[in-house]
């Protein structure tokens, strides 16, 4: 990943190269650097309500975690095949998003990034509550898909993010999403693997015979929904629309661009690429007026309107620079996620054949103290780094330090016998772990996002 990455142009925006200098300007005038920008506000209304999304999304993904191999024993499966089922599991979420992530990417090009991410939130609510529910293994696997299959929020979000931000503060925003979904992901550790079989560990509030008895791991499924509901009632109400709800351009605002296009196309020679006018100081965002032209050409059809994101999707794939951070992404995505899942099951495994003997209260406060790494990282360490290095040095750096933590982890086997050194290794590694993974992936999205077409960049997302 460091090497191929290494490989590719950086990608970030370059402000102070999309205006060039009109040629008539004295070398000593041009000789004096540009100021900094000063950085946009955030905005926070509609940062809040992704935060809770995120928060939302990341307490779906990891409450199952500590107890999925738990489930998996309780459904009569072999303890030596517990690895091979839980991973069917896992995986099913996965295979799902692998067939609809391209499509809700492009439907939300098409019809917006709200009602995709509404979705996604109702998707985990019946999901989970369903994967309480499962009776056997097939159950939990359908569950699992259902939920891949109706959630595009990984890939929309990041899209959403792009069009409410500017280069200015686009890191700051991508780290608070980190650090919400690091936030939701300890919460959700730490609720699956307390919640879980509350029958057994609860036996004073909770009866065997009970519903939480018969579906010993419907408890913390019950809270992932509850948080999924409350981010689906605060995104109805008060997420906006970035596609389809943006204001047509009045007739003003339509002249005097029309005028600003010809003064500055009879300057230039009838020079197309000008889009800056060197004697006015405002500029006009490319996206805003792309995205409105764009938004009244695009095909009526369904069909047509497939063909022409056909179309356009082979000329956004033959950039180098997009495929390069696809390929990137790809590869961090299998390490992260086989490392989560082959975590929890050896884990639980007994000291004398390499484990570490957890329950799932054990397994939830490892992933729990990871998430609280991803969450200082993001918040405190990742945008003064991506803002002094760029994003493709902070990639190759954190990248870097993952394998070597990730391969060490297992090695703590031999510190079983001392429980208090026991949790401070693997405290400290998890820790770690999350937080170059996670600032891998944070300095990937603002790549993927800064090579991308504005009119693409939620199918590209979600690709």
């Amino acid at each position: 990943g460091i090497f191929v990455c290494g490989m590719s142009q950086q990608v970030e925006p370059d402000v102070d190269a999309e205006c060039s200098a009109p040629e008539s300007v004295s070398p000593v005038q041009t000789s004096f650097p540009t100021p900094p920008r000063e950085q946009t506000p955030l905005p926070w209304k509609e940062l809040s309500v992704v935060l809770v999304i995120v928060i939302s999304e990341g307490f779906a993904w990891t409450f199952l975690m500590p107890f999925v191999a738990y489930m998996v024993i309780g459904f009569g499966i072999a303890p030596a095949k517990v690895g091979y089922y839980a991973g069917f599991i896992a995986s099913s979420f996965f295979v799902a998003q692998l067939f609809s992530s391209l499509i809700l990417g492009y439907v939300s090009d098409l019809k917006g990034r709200r009602p995709i991410m509404l979705l996604g939130l109702l998707g985990n609510c019946i999901s989970s509550i369903s994967f309480g529910l499962s009776p056997n293994l097939a159950a939990a696997i359908f569950s699992r898909f259902l939920c891949g299959a109706i959630n595009g929020n990984a890939g929309v979000v990041r899209s959403y993010l792009r069009e409410i931000t500017d280069d200015t503060n686009q890191a700051r925003a991508y780290s608070i999403r980190s650090a919400g979904l690091a936030a939701g992901m300890i919460f959700g550790s730490v609720i699956g693997g307390l919640l879980a079989r509350p029958a057994v560990m609860f036996p004073d509030y909770f009866d065997m015979d009970g519903i939480f008895g018969r579906f010993p791991f419907l408890l913390p499924c019950v809270v992932a929904a509850a948080m999924n509901a409350l981010g689906l009632a605060l995104g109805y109400f008060f997420l906006r629309e970035t596609v389809n709800l943006r204001p047509e351009p009045t007739e003003a605002v339509a002249s005097t661009a029309g005028s600003s296009q010809s003064s500055s196309e009879s300057e230039n020679d009838g020079n197309d690429e000008q889009t800056c006018d060197g004697d006015d100081d405002t500029i006009v965002p490319l996206e805003t007026v792309s995205e409105t032209s764009t938004r009244e050409e695009k095909p009526a059809g369904l069909i047509l309107g497939l063909a022409e994101t056909a179309r356009q999707f082979s000329e956004a794939l033959k950039d180098r620079d997009v495929m390069i951070t696809m390929v990137l992404y790809a590869i961090l995505a299998a390490v992260w996620i086989c490392f989560d899942e082959v975590f929890a099951i050896w884990s639980l495994q007994p000291v004398a054949t390499g484990g570490l003997f957890f329950r799932e209260a054990n397994i939830g406060t490892a992933h729990a103290v990871s998430s609280i790494g991803m969450f200082v990282f993001q918040l405190l360490i990742f945008p003064p780094m991506d803002k002094t290095l760029g994003s493709r040095r902070t990639f190759q750096i954190t990248c870097g330090l993952l394998g070597p933590v990730a391969v060490l982890i297992p090695f703590t086997n031999a510190l079983a016998s001392s429980d208090a050194l026991l949790w401070v290794c693997i405290g400290t590694l998890m820790a770690l772990k999350s937080a170059t993974g996670a600032g891998a992936s944070s300095a990937l999205n603002l790549m993927i996002n800064n090579a991308s077409d504005p009119q693409l960049v939620g199918s590209v997302n979600g690709l």
